[in-house]
């Protein structure tokens, strides 16, 4: 018993000792998301221990990109890469800097780091990259008519194109969220860049309560699309009704008609005024 205690415990504290010693991975630093076409840095953070350190690989998915062995002549090794390009003038040791990634370098990165001979102790660390791609502007709204009547039928369609991640979109009339039934479920479809379109449609009837409740009289629609901590953008529409222009038509009518009338009222005035001075002018000559 006494010697199976011994074997054990001696067993464990060389375990712990070539532990302690031996190379390890301490983290990898990689922004959390690259946009289409962008650039960065990926950084492999390790301890070397006791050993000499032998070369650091970097690995896009399954495929190295970078390899660096300061043992051989030419330290630096770049591979190609469908989904991305490495800029070896800014990589060193354990920093790589990507540039031009496209979509499909979306996932995980991993960094490999290896010990010299003759043990070739390795260790490794990932951390994922999200590829994003925002639009430049708000979303797109299609539908819209120049003109609608009372209780005319409202259909709207609401597009955020070539987005990634996909965004939420939402309405609002007049500020306010709309009923649920006049919201169609949105859908999303990808392309085959890996971008993604979303459309949102909203269908209601155009009640004399939503014209009460806009504030200038033309009912207020707005879009919006949301990525949680990357992108919020509106698009706004204006929905403009016959009875307003008309009430507004008549407005000034009865404003140029009442212009109208005090012309005439002062053109009488000036005749009326013109006699009654010929008049006083004659009596004054007979005398």
């Amino acid at each position: 018993l006494f010697l199976y205690s011994f074997i054990f415990y001696f067993n464990y504290y060389i375990s712990s000792v070539e532990f302690c010693w031996a190379l390890n991975v301490t983290r990898v630093v990689a922004p959390p998301w690259l946009a289409v076409g962008g650039s960065g840095d990926l950084e492999c953070q390790f301890s070397l221990g006791s050993e000499t350190l032998y070369s650091i690989k970097w690995y896009q998915g399954i495929n190295e990109i970078y390899r660096y062995t300061p043992g051989k002549v030419r330290t630096q090794q770049v591979f190609h890469n469908n989904f991305l390009s490495v800029d070896v003038n800014k990589s060193s040791g354990g920093k790589v800097h990507v540039t031009n990634v496209t979509v499909g370098a979306d996932g995980a990165f991993r960094c490999e780091v290896s010990g010299e001979a003759p043990r070739f102790y390795t260790d490794y660390g990932v951390a994922n990259v999200r590829i994003i791609a925002l639009p430049t502007s708000g979303p797109e709204l299609r539908g819209v008519q120049e003109l609608y009547a009372l209780d005319d039928w409202v259909q709207l369609t609401c597009i955020a194109s070539e987005t990634r991640p996909a965004p939420t979109l939402n309405f609002s009339i007049n500020g306010k969220e709309p009923r649920a039934g006049w919201l169609e479920p949105p859908s999303t479809s990808a392309g085959a860049d890996g971008l993604f379109t979303t459309t949102l449609r909203l269908r209601f009837y155009l009640r004399e309560r939503l014209i009460q409740d806009a504030a200038d009289g033309a009912v207020r629609v707005r879009c919006t699309s949301h990525v949680p901590g990357l992108y919020h953008e509106s698009t706004d529409v204006l929905l403009h009704t016959r009875a307003r222009q008309a009430r507004a038509s008549g407005h000034e009518g009865r404003v140029a008609a009442g212009g109208r009338l005090l012309t005439s009222y002062f053109l009488n005035f000036q005749l009326v005024f013109a006699a009654l001075l010929t008049n006083v002018a004659q009596q004054y000559h007979h005398r």
